[in-house]
């Protein structure tokens, strides 16, 4: 599948990594991936030394491993900003400026575990998330990795994964097996922004409910729809209610003027599922050619995991070995639909 021009994609490079970093007191956490802070704190770059072409507009974004949205019943939240800052600073680099740091974004009473901000920052050298106050039931330190990504055109790198529990557990961006890390090893001039939005035991239905509003809060460019197991396994809607559902995403993402992708629902072992799900991955087929070259086409992971049933842990979710296949796959996938 060949990739429109309107969907070209447009290089994201991580311009805060190496850059000087000022923060409060942190350590980091066991996986070693994310910092802890003790709040309030700020974490500040000097981003002086990155050429200014590439920091006309810049991504900031931060992770924290907790479950996405606080919807669906097996959810895991700690340590989360719940108010906080982006502000930037046209001071030198060099020494971390005391005065003239202004607001380029202001968050109170935030519900993700991620987050993403646009900012306009031609004529600053500095840039730094100031957070205030925290949620989770460990008081006063905040978990997070914070990055910062350049913008070098119209559409940028950077996106949104939305599904259920097989998302959830498969799309951690900030692993050395992420979808930005397998990214990176195909092309090295790409470094994307990924947000995991996948909450377990949500369904389309789930998805359609709060679509609205997870994509007013993202200015992600590319936005992932992955619903389905969960609509066959239990839930049990028919063929065209999850087919109305998905459609209706789909245009959500569209008019926010965002790229969605539509994968294939994966192949479980689970008679339970795998019985029925060939009639639910048609919808996805009719959706492909209902909505041409307005949306991209996902990896085919009924396929994968029909012919790789050993990576299924219990007939319906990947095993870790399964999870990283899906991780490398998608990064593959796009990489030829998108990237190239």
């Amino acid at each position: 599948m060949k990739n429109s021009s309107k969907n070209r994609i447009s290089a994201a490079p991580l311009i805060g990594s190496g850059a000087p970093v000022f923060s409060g007191h942190s350590t980091a956490d066991d996986s070693g991936t994310f910092r802890k802070y003790d709040v309030p704190c700020s974490i500040a770059c000097d981003l002086s030394d990155v050429p200014s072409a590439l920091r006309q507009s810049v991504i900031a974004v931060w992770y924290n491993g907790s479950t996405y949205f606080p919807i669906g019943g097996y959810l895991s939240r700690d340590m989360i900003p719940l108010g906080y800052t982006i502000e930037v600073n046209a001071a030198p680099g060099g020494q971390l400026p005391e005065n003239g740091w202004k607001t380029a974004a202001a968050v109170n009473g935030n519900l993700y575990s991620s987050r993403q901000h646009i900012v306009e920052f031609s004529g600053f050298n500095w840039i730094r998330l100031n957070i205030s106050s925290v949620s989770g039931q460990t008081a006063g330190i905040a978990s997070l990795r914070f990055e910062v990504h350049g913008i070098t055109g119209s559409k940028p790198d950077s996106w949104l994964f939305l599904g259920d529990s097989i998302t959830a557990c498969g799309m951690d961006g900030c692993s050395a097996t992420g979808f930005p890390a397998f990214i990176q090893h195909l092309d090295e001039r790409f470094s994307p922004v990924q947000e995991n939005g996948g909450i377990g035991g949500t369904t389309s239905a789930d998805g359609r409910k709060h679509i609205e509003r997870w994509l007013s809060d993202s200015p992600a460019g590319f936005v992932s729809i992955a619903y389905g197991t969960n609509d066959i396994w239990g839930k049990l809607i028919s063929p065209e209610e999850y087919c109305d559902n998905v459609r209706c995403m789909l245009k959500s993402v569209i008019a926010h003027g965002k790229v969605p992708v539509l994968p294939k629902i994966p192949f479980a072992a689970d008679p339970a599922v795998g019985k029925r799900l060939p009639a639910y991955n048609a919808v996805i087929d009719r959706l492909w050619a209902e909505f041409g070259d307005k949306l991209i086409k996902g990896p085919d992971f009924e396929n994968y995991f029909r012919n790789h049933t050993d990576q299924l842990s219990d007939g319906v979710h990947p095993t870790q070995e399964g999870y990283e296949a899906m991780r490398r796959i998608w990064a593959e996938t796009m990489y030829e639909r998108v990237y190239r």
